[in-house]
C-alpha cells in the first residue's frame, strides 16, 4: 500500500507502528490532478448493470444501466483524495453495492453512488484489501499494535457487506498484509499476501478456512522490494494456481516496471512469468480458464496460454495489441479494456484513432470497439446533502480554482466538441451537470454495432501525472 516502503525498513516494530499511525495526516491537494485512467474495471456479477472504472486519481467513472449512460464520482465521496494517486481496492456485489477498502478509514459502501457509509464490524480497523467470492465477501486487516507489531485477520460478510465478523485466526504480528483471496473452487483455501517486517514478500496460506496459517516465501526482484504484492486471481477450478502483481510505487510522472509472479503448487514455489517495461495494472483470465492476458501502457496487451506461462514464463507471451491499455476484465461476451481517453497518431499509418475510456474486444484483444468516451460522462443527480453532493460539486467544475473533472475533461471544447453546437457543454458552470459531448452515445441513436472498430494502436499519451509519492 502507500505506506509499505516507510513501514518495512525500520529498526523495530515500535518504529513501524509509529510510521503507520502517521498515515492519518491528509495528503496535500494539488491544483491539477492529471489525466484519469481506467486502472481497474469492476462489473456487477450476473446482471452487469453497474460498471465501475476506477482511476488512481479523480475517483470513479460509473454506469448503473449496463453502459448506456455514465456518471462521475470524486474520490472524496468514498473517503479518498482526488489529487492523490491511490490504489483503492473495490468490489461490486451481485446487488450492485460498491465497497471500497480505505486502509485506516476502514471499509465504505454505497448502494446508489450518492451516499456512502461505513460498514459495521470494521470500525477502527485498517482494511488493506477486499475481495468477493460466490458466497461471501472477504476483507483483510493489519492494525497498528505498537511494539507488538501488527494485528491482522481475515473478516467475512455473508450479508452483502452490511456487517463483518472475524473469520480467521490472527495473522502473525510480524506480517503486514496487502491482499486477500479465496480459491473459487475451495472455500477453505485462503491466501493473504504481504510483507514480513525487514524481510521479503510472503504468502500466508490456510487450508482450513483461516483456522491456521502456513507461510511461504515469494521471491521477487531485489530491486522491487518496495513494491506491494497484490493477489490478482486464483484459478476458478485449480486452487493451487495463484497469480500476483508486484506493483512498484510511482511518483509524479513515473511509470515504474512491474512483475507478475505465479505459483502452481499453492505457494510452495513461485515463478516470475512476466516483467514489464512500465506499470502493469491489467490482468485477466479467459472465461474457460485457459488463456492469460496482461496489459499496461508500455506493454500493450500480452497473451499466453496459462499453462505455457506457468511453465515457460515470459517466453510464452505474445503481444496481440500494441496500444496503451490499463485495466482488463474478461467476460463471456468479450475482453474489456480501460484506457485514458487520449490518443496518439499511429506512427505507421499516421492516423489518430478516436479517443475513448472503455472498450471491448471480440477477438481476444487484437482490436477494440468503443463503449464509452469521457465526453459521455455527466454529473450525477444526487440529492442535496448526500455524500456526493457535499464532496464533489466543486471538483466537477470549479472556475475559481481553474480545475475540475467536468471543466478539464467533459466540457473542454477541443476534446469533446463543446461550445455553441454542444448545447450546455461550453458553459462550464457549477450548475451545468450535463455532458459536452457532441455525438450520440451507445443506446441513443448510435448502437454498439454502429460504432466503428478501433485499432487502438498508440492509444493514450505517455503522460501520467501523479500526486505525491503515493503507492498505486
Amino acid at each position: 500500500m502507500i505506506f509499505e516502503k516507510s513501514l518495512l525498513h525500520r529498526g523495530a516494530l515500535g518504529a513501524v507502528a509509529t510510521a503507520m499511525a502517521s498515515l492519518t495526516a491528509a495528503p496535500p491537494a494539488h491544483a491539477h490532478y492529471g489525466i484519469p485512467h481506467a486502472f481497474s474495471i469492476h462489473v456487477q456479477p450476473g446482471s452487469g448493470q453497474r460498471v465501475l472504472l476506477r482511476s488512481d486519481i479523480w475517483g470513479l467513472m460509473y454506469s448503473s444501466d449496463g453502459g448506456q449512460t455514465w456518471q462521475w464520482s470524486c474520490a472524496e465521496a468514498f473517503g479518498g483524495n482526488s489529487s492523490q494517486a491511490e490504489h483503492v481496492p473495490m468490489v461490486v456485489t451481485t446487488s450492485g453495492r460498491v465497497l471500497a477498502a480505505l486502509t485506516y478509514k476502514g471499509l465504505r459502501l454505497s448502494d446508489d453512488m450518492c451516499t456512502w457509509r461505513s460498514a459495521a464490524g470494521l470500525d477502527g480497523q485498517y482494511v488493506m484489501d477486499i475481495s468477493a467470492t460466490s458466497t461471501s465477501l472477504l476483507a483483510v486487516t493489519s492494525n497498528n499494535a505498537g511494539d507488538a507489531g501488527f494485528r491482522g485477520a481475515v473478516y467475512a460478510s455473508d450479508d452483502n457487506g452490511e456487517s463483518w465478523s472475524v473469520a480467521s485466526a490472527e495473522l502473525p504480528n510480524d506480517f503486514l498484509a496487502s491482499s486477500v483471496a479465496m480459491a473459487p473452487s475451495d472455500s477453505k483455501r485462503l491466501y493473504v499476501a504481504g510483507t514480513k517486517v525487514e524481510a521479503d514478500k510472503k504468502l500466508e496460506r490456510s487450508d482450513d478456512g483461516g483456522a491456521t496459517w502456513v507461510r511461504t516465501d515469494v521471491p521477487i526482484d531485489p530491486n522491487k522490494l518496495d513494491a506491494t504484492l497484490r493477489i490478482v486471481l486464483v484459478h476458478p477450478t485449480r486452487p493451487d494456481v495463484v497469480l500476483a502483481w508486484v506493483d512498484q510505487p510511482e511518483g509524479l510522472g513515473q511509470n515504474s516496471p512491474d512483475d507478475i509472479v505465479a505459483t502452481s503448487d499453492g505457494g510452495a514455489h513461485w515463478k516470475t512469468i512476466y516483467s514489464s517495461t512500465g506499470d502493469l495494472p491489467g490482468l485477466a483470465l479467459s472465461p474457460d480458464g485457459t488463456t492469460l492476458v496482461i496489459a499496461g501502457p508500455s506493454d500493450g496487451i500480452q497473451s499466453a496460454a496459462l499453462d505455457d506461462a506457468l511453465a515457460q514464463g515470459q517466453g510464452a507471451f505474445k503481444q496481440v495489441f500494441t496500444g496503451q491499455v490499463w485495466g482488463l476484465h474478461w467476460a463471456a461476451d468479450g475482453l474489456y479494456a480501460g484506457n485514458n481517453n487520449f490518443t496518439a497518431k499511429d506512427p505507421v499509418t499516421h492516423v489518430t484513432p478516436p479517443a475513448y475510456m472503455y472498450g471491448v474486444s471480440h477477438d481476444n484483444g487484437h482490436t477494440f470497439t468503443q463503449i464509452m468516451s469521457m465526453c459521455q460522462i455527466t454529473y450525477p443527480s444526487c440529492a442535496t446533502g448526500t455524500t456526493m453532493d457535499q464532496a464533489c460539486s466543486d471538483l466537477w467544475d470549479n472556475k475559481e480554482q481553474n480545475l475540475g473533472f467536468g471543466l478539464d475533461f467533459v466540457h473542454n471544447a477541443d476534446r469533446c466538441g463543446g461550445g455553441a453546437d454542444a448545447g450546455t457543454g461550453g458553459t462550464n458552470s457549477k450548475s451545468d451537470k450535463s455532458s459536452g459531448c457532441s455525438y450520440a452515445a451507445p443506446g441513443s441513436g448510435m448502437g454498439h454495432a454502429a460504432v466503428a472498430t478501433l485499432a487502438l494502436l498508440g492509444l493514450g499519451v505517455a503522460l501520467r501525472r501523479r500526486g505525491g509519492t503515493a503507492k498505486r
